[in-house]
C-alpha cells in the first residue's frame, strides 16, 4: 500500500513480461514430457505467440520509461502533449507501429540496437506469429526425390528453416517426425500409422 496526495492505494498492475517468460518456461517443460505431436505443435504455436508478446511487452516497458523520463525533464507544454500522444499510440500499438514509435523515441530504427542474427530471428518470429494469428497454414511437404526424402517448404517456413540451419539449430539427419496422411517419417524412413 502507498499513500500519495492523501489517497491510500495499492498498485495491482500486472507487468506482462515477467509472467509471459514464466509461462513460456512452463510450456517448454510440458513440451519435454510429451511425445504427442499434436500437443507439441500446439505448444510450439503458443510459445511463438507468447515470445512475440514478450518482445512487445519489454519494448513497451522500455519505451514508456524513456517517455516518462522525458516528461519529467521538460516543462514545455507542446512537448508534453506530444509525449502524451505518443504514450496513447504506444498503448494501442501493433508490432509495426512499435517499430515506428521506436524510431521516433530512440532516433534510430530498432534493428540498430541489436545484432543482425537476433534481428533476423525477431522478424521471423513476428512473421510466423502473423500467419498463425490470421489462421493461415504454415506449409511444408515431405517429398521423395532422387532416392531420398526432402522437406519442401515455402514462404515463412522456408525462411524459418534457412534461419535454423544458419544458426545450426536444425540437423537434417536428426530424428524428426513428419506426418503425411497416415504415413510417418523418422530419419527419412517411412512407417505407416495403425490408427487409420
Amino acid at each position: 500500500m502507498q499513500i500519495k496526495d492523501g489517497i491510500t492505494y495499492a498498485n495491482n498492475s500486472i507487468l506482462p513480461a515477467t509472467y509471459l517468460i514464466s509461462h513460456i518456461h512452463w510450456l517448454n517443460k510440458i513440451r519435454k514430457t510429451t511425445k504427442e505431436q499434436d500437443v507439441i505443435t500446439g505448444i510450439n504455436i503458443s510459445i511463438s505467440i507468447l515470445l512475440c508478446s514478450y518482445v512487445e511487452s519489454v519494448l513497451y516497458e522500455v519505451l514508456l520509461a524513456i517517455i516518462e523520463h522525458r516528461k519529467k525533464a521538460t516543462s514545455d507544454n507542446a512537448y508534453l502533449k506530444l509525449l502524451d500522444n505518443t504514450i496513447e499510440k504506444l498503448t494501442k500499438a501493433s508490432w509495426m507501429q512499435y517499430l515506428d514509435i521506436c524510431e521516433i523515441i530512440l532516433l534510430k530504427p530498432l534493428h540498430h540496437y541489436t545484432d543482425n542474427e537476433s534481428w533476423k530471428g525477431i522478424s521471423l518470429l513476428f512473421n510466423i506469429r502473423n500467419i498463425i494469428f490470421h489462421g493461415k497454414a504454415v506449409n511444408s511437404k515431405l517429398l521423395f526425390k532422387n532416392n531420398k526424402f526432402e522437406l519442401e517448404c515455402s514462404g515463412v517456413f522456408e525462411k524459418a528453416m534457412t534461419y535454423f540451419k544458419e544458426q545450426k539449430k536444425f540437423k537434417e539427419t536428426s530424428t524428426k517426425f513428419y506426418n503425411t496422411q497416415n504415413t510417418f517419417y523418422a530419419d527419412n524412413k517411412p512407417f505407416h500409422s495403425t490408427d487409420g
